[in-house]
């Protein structure tokens, strides 16, 4: 393009369009350079603020591991205190005490296995009353057997004597002559305690008939005569009764042994 400008314009244009020039590119050099200031300040501010958040996640985890490790100790001692009592309870059980109140708090496993105990606890109470009533109404039956003036004597369901009453012994004494003769092994033994009720009987044989009737019949009276000599006879009435629980199995057998010898020679 042809401006038709004279030298001095062009001089002057191109002076003047130097210094925008300048102009301009201080300008821009101005705006990179803050805008890289900007990018610097902005960098900073997002490490800084990673930082913080860096740290604030540190202190919050280990706010959180000490919160838990403070939980897990408490949990640990309750655990703990609760498993000591739970012993102690144990301990005083084994011991005889059945008196001690089982507290049962929660759901968990320490409060099944104090209400297991509780139970064990309550149960072995009401068998020690069960055994302590029975014991004393055994007592009180074996006091009125041994203080009863009929020989009276015990066995188990083989036949064997587990119980004989001072009046059997009083009877055996009184006839001694006679039952040493008739009853050699109790005269060999001195006791009757243990012994086979076949000990007690004539020729010792076991009269089966009177076994059959205590089966059938429950009980079984009879007279049974030991020695041969008529002035000496010894005479003796036995009631015979088996023993038998709810369930009808045989336990024993009850034996009265009274003295008839006067009134079989009158």
């Amino acid at each position: 393009v042809d401006l038709e400008l004279g030298d001095d314009a062009i001089d002057v244009f191109v002076s003047q369009t130097r210094n925008l020039h300048q102009a301009a590119t201080q300008a821009l050099d101005e705006v990179s350079r803050r805008e890289a200031e900007l990018a610097t300040r902005a960098e900073q501010a997002a490490a800084d603020a990673y930082s913080l958040s860096l740290l604030g996640l540190m202190v919050a985890m280990l706010i959180g591991v000490g919160s838990a490790a403070a939980m897990i100790v408490l949990f640990v001692r309750s655990l703990t205190a609760r498993m000591r009592s739970a012993l102690r309870i144990a301990n005083e059980v084994a011991a005889g005490n059945l008196d001690g109140r089982i507290a049962i708090d929660g759901k968990d496993e320490v409060a099944d296995l104090l209400a297991a105990m509780a139970r064990m606890q309550a149960d072995l109470r009401q068998r020690i009353e069960r055994d302590a009533a029975v014991a004393a109404e055994n007592l009180r039956i074996r006091t009125a057997l041994e203080a009863s003036g009929t020989g009276v004597y015990l066995t188990d369901a083989n036949f064997s004597i587990v119980f004989a009453n001072p009046a059997l012994s009083r009877l055996f004494s009184t006839h001694e002559a006679v039952f040493n003769q008739a009853l050699p092994t109790l005269h060999k033994n001195k006791e009757v305690l243990g012994l086979h009720v076949t000990a007690l009987e004539r020729d010792g044989i076991m009269d089966m008939d009177v076994v059959s009737r205590l089966d059938r019949e429950g009980s079984v009276q009879r007279d049974v005569t030991f020695g041969d000599d008529p002035q000496t006879q010894v005479t003796v009435m036995q009631n015979i009764t088996a023993i038998r629980d709810p369930d009808k199995q045989l336990l024993g057998y009850f034996v009265e042994w009274r003295d008839r010898s006067f009134e079989a020679r009158t």
